[in-house]
């Protein structure tokens, strides 16, 4: 029993002398005054930014690559809609077309020359014409004149079928004509948006069959997306506002709102997705694979006290009150991503402890130094 009294000593005395040197000591705290302004509930979101178009391009025809703007020192080439990114070599289809050309030319000819059969037609008719008069006397046997008139009408029916022929070919050359054409113009390949054209896969020398994705375009119309958690989601709407920072865009702060919301979820992440419009982004601000984070506001309330939200530990609070600190226990309403909403347990004007408040006992002396930062 005498030895647990003198160990029950000895723990006092060391306790004593390791206080000794905190006796009249403050803490350093930094402090912000409670005030009145607008409270939000805001939650926050990862942003990604990602083109609104990543279009495959992709060759129609086989053939060989003989041009391209792909750089692959650079990486992305800038294009604009329509503009030829890879062509390929149109030497056989140009002489295909060149031969169905010179087809229809003779048979353009043929049509406008006419018939061979054209001469004999008008000899047949002219001798036809005499012999029916002939008949009328009596001078030529009636048999032999229906001979002529078969005869005629056989060369009207063979010059017709001559016609018909003619001018089907004109139509069926025309037509293929007009299709190697299109096939020619198809070796042109062309962006059909403005944008950037990546990740190519031939380059000229290369022989491509059909159909070979040759490289990507992405617009330069971009999307931004903001994930957010799918406890936070209920309340959000759109036209909802939306402030963001971006890697490597510096301090830049962006602003817009919500436009679209995504009718899934992603069930290994529990995360849903949503779409904002941003009202100051300007050219250059927004690239492919940009990511940061952002706030989006569900709700405010105008004219209410609000503390920034590093000084508040659950529902306690450090007040300072002359050269110590009160913990205090609070009635939180709105909580954003920089400030906390008030509505019982402070007063407008109070200090409260704002950085590392979790390292303060109630009735600890301090020594209080105002921050002067914006938290609404």
């Amino acid at each position: 029993m005498k030895n647990w009294w003198k160990f029950l000593l000895a723990v006092i005395v060391i306790a004593a002398l390791a206080y000794i040197p905190f006796i009249g000591r403050s803490t350093d705290v930094y402090v912000m005054p409670v005030k009145r302004a607008t409270a939000l509930d805001a939650i926050s979101g990862n942003v990604s930014v990602e083109a609104s178009l990543d279009i495959d391009l992709k060759n129609r025809e086989p053939g060989l690559i003989i041009e391209s703007v792909y750089d692959p020192m650079l990486g992305g080439v800038p294009v604009r809609a329509g503009q030829v990114v890879f062509k390929q070599e149109t030497r056989d289809i140009d002489f295909v077309i060149e031969n169905k050309k010179l087809e229809l030319e003779t048979v353009r000819q043929n049509i406008d020359n006419g018939s061979p059969l054209e001469p004999d037609l008008e000899t047949a008719k002219q001798e036809l014409e005499d012999n029916a008069a002939l008949t009328k006397k009596g001078l030529f046997p009636e048999a032999e004149l229906n001979k002529l008139k078969r005869s005629v009408t056989k060369l009207e029916r063979q010059m017709r079928q001559q016609y018909i022929e003619w001018e089907a070919a004109e139509k069926t050359l025309r037509q293929e004509i007009k299709q190697l054409e299109e096939r020619r113009k198809d070796m042109e390949i062309r962006s059909p948006i403005d944008g950037l054209l990546i990740d190519a896969q031939v380059f000229p020398g290369d022989y491509v069959e059909e159909p070979t994705t040759l490289g990507r375009i992405l617009s330069n119309d971009k999307l931004v997306r903001i994930s957010i958690s799918e406890e936070d989601y209920p309340g959000i709407r759109p036209s909802n506002k939306v402030s963001l920072k971006l890697l490597g865009v510096g301090q830049k702060l962006f602003t817009g709102e919500v436009t679209q919301l995504l009718p899934t979820s992603n069930s290994e992440t529990k995360r849903r997705d949503i779409f904002v419009k941003l009202d100051n982004a300007e050219d250059g601000d927004l690239v492919d694979g940009m990511t940061g984070e952002s706030s989006v506001t569900k709700a405010s309330r105008d004219n209410t006290l609000i503390i920034p939200r590093r000084g508040l530990l659950g529902d306690i609070v450090f007040v300072v009150n002359g050269d110590v600190v009160e913990e205090r226990i609070v009635e939180t309403g709105f909580i954003g991503l920089l400030q906390a909403e008030i509505v019982g347990g402070l007063q407008e004007g109070e200090m409260i402890v704002v950085e590392d408040p979790k390292q303060l006992r109630n009735g600890e002396k301090v020594n209080a130094t105002e921050q002067i930062l914006d938290f609404d």
